[in-house]
């Protein structure tokens, strides 16, 4: 049988490899590698789901674009969270962001035409835009920027090819923030040279004091961002997130999204507008459990002399083995300790001196994985 050329030359998703590599040490393995959150989902949000599901109308088809009563918690959310005034048509109910991530690469994108990605990135980003047939620009994420892009790198025969620049702040797999001086100068360039400009904003509600900044605080024009229910409220098995900005972008989305899905289950969706409603009190002991971790590892990694990148944000700590390749320190902290962090290489070329560790762990294996750490740099 023959399979398509873009299905052929698609290659293995580096995390479904990281499941292959577990598999084999499982037996006490502690995970610090894939950001899971460890923490169940708040329990009045399991109560609507629990309630909403018994109802017939949510038995049915969901409308394409996502319940109106959804889209209204949306709004309402961007509107208290970030001051960003938005209209219906402006917000997409997505199952899960990464979807939306993907599916948006094959609204924007034709053979011949640029997606400028940061490197490091989350994978999707790369693998999405090379299914659609873009060619891939990569952005440097260097330490000594605050692993933000520099623009001025990029020429500007690029830039007039470019249908797409993904940014992700706050950063996965660095922790690094942006702020609006920077994203205003994203999207002078997405404006001048008429692409989209995108933020994947996944993180929001994941940092310890200073509240991290919307894209479309500086303008909607040109710019879409995403967002999701799986971190901010651990629900990342209910696979619900959106996306809200520019109408055109949004709309042609939804157009292409309906030939793909019907939207997510509407029970999922009554879960989703109460844990929006109520994002203050039901997020902040999630975002004070990771504070509290995020201490602790970043003290023991000090206490070991590995160097980090002291980031406020996102449930990741991004450090610098000495002495050693990132794969080569991963795979023998696996092989010695049963201890998992992800090399990170596996994020882009710029990634391979560094180690991503995820605190998304419960507390009583993060206490015993930073035991395990500290014998392996004894040993």
């Amino acid at each position: 049988m023959e399979f398509s050329k873009r299905i052929k030359k698609f290659p293995h998703y580096f995390f479904e490899e990281l499941d292959k590599l577990k598999e084999k040490y499982r037996e006490d393995l502690i995970d610090m590698g894939v950001g899971d959150p460890d923490l169940p989902t708040p329990s009045e949000i399991i109560e609507i789901l629990t309630k909403e599901a018994k109802n017939p109308i949510f038995h049915k088809y969901s409308p394409y674009q996502g319940f109106k009563f959804l889209k209204k918690a949306i709004i309402s959310y961007y509107k208290k969270r970030f001051d960003v005034n938005l209209k219906e048509e402006e917000v997409l109910v997505l199952i899960g962001s990464k979807e939306g991530l993907s599916h948006l690469a094959f609204v924007l994108i034709d053979e011949g035409t640029y997606s400028l990605i940061p490197d490091p990135a989350y994978p999707a980003y790369e693998l999405a835009s090379k299914m659609a047939g873009a060619e891939i620009y990569k952005l440097s994420l260097k330490e000594e920027n605050g692993f933000l892009p520099d623009f001025s790198e990029i020429k500007n025969d690029i830039f007039e090819k470019t249908r797409v620049l993904y940014l992700n702040y706050p950063n996965n797999p660095t922790g690094a923030e942006a702020n609006l001086e920077f994203f205003k100068d994203a999207q002078n360039l997405a404006k001048k040279y008429d692409f989209a400009l995108v933020n994947d904003l996944c993180y929001a509600e994941i940092y310890e004091e200073n509240k991290p900044v919307s894209l479309l605080q500086v303008s909607k024009e040109n710019c879409v961002e995403f967002n999701s229910l799986s971190k901010t409220f651990n629900m990342t098995g209910w696979r619900i997130a959106f996306v809200c900005g520019d109408e055109r972008i949004i709309q042609n989305l939804a157009k292409f999204k309906t030939v793909i899905d019907n939207s997510q289950f509407g029970a999922i969706q009554k879960a989703a507008e109460f844990a929006l409603l109520n994002f203050e009190k039901l997020n902040k002991p999630i975002r004070e459990r990771y504070k509290k971790r995020r201490e602790k590892l970043k003290n023991t990694l000090m206490e070991l002399g590995m160097p980090f990148f002291n980031s406020q944000s996102t449930f990741y700590i991004w450090a610098k083995p000495k002495s050693r390749s990132s794969y080569d320190f991963c795979l023998k902290l696996l092989e010695k300790k049963k201890l998992m962090v992800i090399p990170g290489e596996g994020f882009g070329e710029k990634g391979k001196n560094y180690i991503r560790f995820s605190i998304t762990v419960s507390d009583d294996k993060f206490e015993e994985a930073l035991k395990r750490l500290r014998e392996f740099f004894n040993d």
